[in-house]
């Protein structure tokens, strides 16, 4: 089973301005030397609000953000995290309806209690 997004993928799940952060996150790590097998995954998802403005409807929820099978090496295929890094960090996550159907359009760690 693969566990890696193409950008055709990508895109289905996530807004232009989401997949562009993620493009030039993934672009600094390449000039870096570093390659990355696998792909983070979030669980335990919680809804925290619903708005509807102009007609574009988000949706904020926390979730747990799960690295357990995303790896990043370095350019001598050494793992760029720290063998004390956390795997799953609390986030709060954003999908909208921006841009005619619902897709991701950013998540940012979780300031507060760590519920994962």
């Amino acid at each position: 089973m693969r566990n890696e997004l193409t950008l055709e993928e990508l895109q289905v799940v996530a807004t232009a301005d989401m997949v562009a952060t993620i493009e030039e996150s993934h672009g600094k790590g390449a000039d870096r030397g570093y390659v990355v097998t696998g792909a983070p995954t979030a669980d335990a998802i919680r809804l925290q609000q619903v708005q509807d403005s102009a007609g574009v409807v988000e949706i904020r929820f926390y979730a747990c953000f799960d690295r357990t099978s995303y790896v990043p090496f370095d350019s001598n295929g050494q793992p760029v995290l720290s063998d004390d890094a956390r795997i799953r960090i609390p986030v709060e996550a954003v999908v909208d309806s921006s841009e005619g159907t619902y897709k991701v359009d950013g998540y940012e760690p979780w300031p507060g209690e760590d519920f994962c």
